[in-house]
């Protein structure tokens, strides 16, 4: 099987010299896989991180797009197999260089997992054991609200969930970094409904704004919507990431 990864990437390059520093951040991700040979396969994957910073308050904008077309076996043609979005908002104030707390909205549509859509209310406390030039070590307790829309004839779910965040994050050098987080949430009502998701990740900068990052990511879901819907899904990526 003969894959090829093409990497599309856009973005303004004729930004004006930094005089002080902006209080807009940009993190844009885009990736495309393409695999022809004994099966044939296209996927398709965007993200996109904003960041509005004033004094103490933090506003954040995200959004991620994912879609796979995979070849039907008996009319060879490429049909959708899995389509993914989700559209954040989140609000930090800091009360110190180490201690925030934050709300947050997301909303999301998983629709091959029988999910058509989930909204999901966050609010809590994030606190920062280390902040160096070298080294992000943080993590997130708080509590989630979240609302469920699925395919029918699969129920619609309402539940309360506490939320546990952790990010670590090494720079070995001005070329190379390495980072790892993890989610944990579990239903205050039910405790064998919990979820665990974590990405880890590398990445190689290739210029002053455009990086190259190669990640796994997994989610497992103890109890799914659907008992169509698999306990695990995993995402290996090799992604062109520009920053700005």
């Amino acid at each position: 099987m003969k894959w090829l990864l093409i990497l599309l990437f856009s973005t303004n390059l004729f930004a004006a010299e930094d005089v002080e520093k902006s209080p807009w951040a940009h993190e844009s991700e885009a990736s495309v896989a393409i695999s022809n040979g004994n099966t044939k396969s296209e996927s398709y994957i965007g993200k996109q991180k904003t960041t509005y910073t004033v004094a103490k308050e933090i506003f954040a904008l995200s959004g991620a797009y994912r879609k796979t077309l995979s070849e039907d076996s008996d009319t060879g043609a490429l049909e959708e197999s899995g389509l993914y979005w989700e559209l954040g908002v989140r609000y930090d104030h800091m009360f110190s260089k180490y201690f925030s707390v934050f709300i947050g909205y997301k909303s999301s549509s998983d629709i091959h997992s029988e999910n058509v859509q989930k909204d999901a209310w966050d609010l809590g406390g994030k606190y920062a054991f280390v902040k160096s030039k070298e080294t992000d070590l943080f993590v997130e307790l708080g509590y989630r609200n979240t609302y469920e829309r699925n395919v029918y004839p699969n129920p619609n779910n309402s539940y309360h969930s506490v939320r546990t965040y952790a990010e670590g994050e090494r720079r070995w050098n001005k070329n190379f970094s390495t980072k790892l987080w993890v989610e944990y949430l579990i239903d205050v009502a039910d405790s064998e409904d919990y979820e665990t998701n974590f990405e880890g990740s590398l990445r190689t900068v290739l210029t002053d704004i455009l990086s190259l990052k190669v990640a796994y990511e997994g989610k497992y879901d103890n109890a799914p919507s659907s008992d169509d819907a698999e306990f695990y899904d995993s995402l290996f990526t090799t992604s062109l990431i520009a920053k700005f």
